[in-house]
C-alpha cells in the first residue's frame, strides 16, 4: 500500500481519477487540492492544472484524454501589468500586504512600495530570545528554536526561518513618528551614550529630559528626538517634523 501514492502519480489517468473524485464528493477546490496532494504528494501536479481538470469535470466535461496543447498559454499572477497590481495591493491593510509579501520578490517589492496603513506600531524585545510587535491590533510574534527562529503572524499560523537570530531594520522614510519605553528592570536605558550619538551636548549632572532635533541627509526634514528618564521607565519619542 505504500507504494500506491507513486503509482497513482505516475499515472496520468489515475489523477484525474482522483480529481473527479474530489468534483463528485462536492469539496470546494482548495480542500480538494488538499486531499489530492496528502494522497499523491506535493509534487504530483501544480494547482493551475488540477484548477483546469477540476472545473472541466465539475462542469460536465469528463474527457480525460483532451489536448490541452492547442489552448492559450494559461495567465498567472505575475502577467498582471505592475500598475494594476499596484492598485490592487493599495487597497490591502498591513496584515494582509504582510502575507502577500512572502509571495515571491516581485509581489513583495510591489507591496513594500506602499507606506505603511497603520496608526500606530509597538515592539517589545523579551532578553533577546523572543520579540512581539503589533501593527494596531495586529499581534506578530518571532521567537528563537533550536538554530532557528519561529514567526507566528495574526492568524496564528507560524513560518520557519533559518536564521539564528533577530532582527529588526527601521526606516523613518515613511514612519511619522515612534515612541520606545523600556522598563529599567529590563533595559537600563544610559541617556548620555544616547545623547552623545545623537551629537547632542549634554549638561553637567542628572539628566531627566533630552531634547534634539536632528537633520535627516540630503533633506529639509527633521526627526525630533524627546528622551525622558522616568522612575520606573525611560522613554524616547521620535516625531517627523517638515
Amino acid at each position: 500500500m505504500e507504494q500506491a501514492p507513486a503509482i497513482i502519480k505516475n499515472n496520468d489517468q489515475s489523477l484525474k481519477t482522483c480529481i473527479l473524485y474530489e468534483v463528485l464528493e462536492k469539496k470546494p477546490i482548495f480542500d480538494s487540492y488538499r486531499n489530492f496532494c496528502n494522497l499523491v504528494g506535493q509534487d504530483a501536479m501544480e494547482y493551475p492544472e488540477f484548477e483546469f481538470w477540476y472545473y472541466r469535470f465539475y462542469h460536465g466535461q469528463v474527457d480525460f484524454d483532451y489536448d490541452r496543447s492547442a489552448d492559450p498559454v494559461p495567465k498567472t499572477l505575475m502577467d498582471i501589468p505592475i500598475s494594476s497590481l499596484y492598485k490592487i495591493t493599495e487597497h490591502l491593510d498591513t496584515v494582509e500586504r504582510t502575507y502577500l509579501r512572502s509571495m515571491n520578490k516581485a509581489i513583495k517589492d510591489i507591496a513594500d512600495s506602499h507606506a505603511p496603513s497603520f496608526d500606530k506600531m509597538e515592539i517589545t524585545a523579551y532578553g533577546g530570545c523572543s520579540m512581539e510587535w503589533r501593527l494596531d491590533n495586529n499581534a506578530f510574534h518571532c521567537y528563537r528554536k533550536n538554530k532557528g527562529c519561529v514567526l507566528q503572524k495574526p492568524n496564528g499560523s507560524k513560518i520557519k526561518s533559518r536564521d539564528s537570530y533577530l532582527k529588526i531594520i527601521s526606516s523613518f522614510e515613511k514612519l511619522e513618528s515612534c515612541e520606545l519605553t523600556f522598563s529599567k528592570f529590563e533595559n537600563e536605558v544610559q541617556f548620555r551614550r544616547i545623547a552623545e550619538a545623537l551629537g547632542v551636548e549634554i549638561p553637567f549632572g542628572p539628566l531627566q529630559i533630552i531634547k534634539h532635533r536632528y537633520q535627516i541627509p540630503e533633506s529639509n526634514e527633521y526627526l525630533e528626538f524627546k528622551m525622558e528618564d522616568e522612575d520606573h521607565s525611560s522613554s524616547i519619542k521620535i516625531v517627523k517634523i517638515r
